[in-house]
């Protein structure tokens, strides 16, 4: 799985790329965009896997083509972020984790489980 390692609020976690749908874009357009800006890969997106809203805000994971091969990741930027120097941005790592690696993250436990279920429906 490509991840994002955030630093911020005191908290340190992986998570997927990821951010705000800009004006007029589409949620696969923001998806492009994002793991471009934050990863330096140009993947295209396949289907919506997850959708859930909470308090603060709304989510969707978007599967993405993997690349031919395994490209390295290089460690993008926030634009909001651009201006900071590196020990005081949020993003501070890329790479591709194993699933088990990081499986006991809530969210991601959350899409791992909706998308094993896409997966049963279209072998049935």
């Amino acid at each position: 799985m490509l991840m994002v390692r955030h630093v911020h609020d005191g908290r340190d976690y992986w998570t997927f790329p990821g951010g705000g749908i800009e004006a007029g874009e589409s949620v696969f357009e923001a998806a492009k965009r994002e793991v471009l800006e934050e990863t330096n890969l140009d993947l295209d997106p396949l289907d919506l896997i997850h959708s859930f809203e909470s308090d603060e805000n709304e989510t969707h994971c978007v599967l993405m083509q993997p690349p031919q091969m395994l490209i390295p990741p290089k460690l993008g930027g926030d634009p909001e972020e651009e201006g900071l120097p590196p020990e005081e941005r949020m993003l501070r790592d890329v790479a591709w984790r194993l699933v088990i690696e990081v499986n006991h993250h809530p969210i991601i436990a959350r899409v791992l489980v909706e998308a094993e279920s896409r997966r049963r429906k279209t072998c049935d």
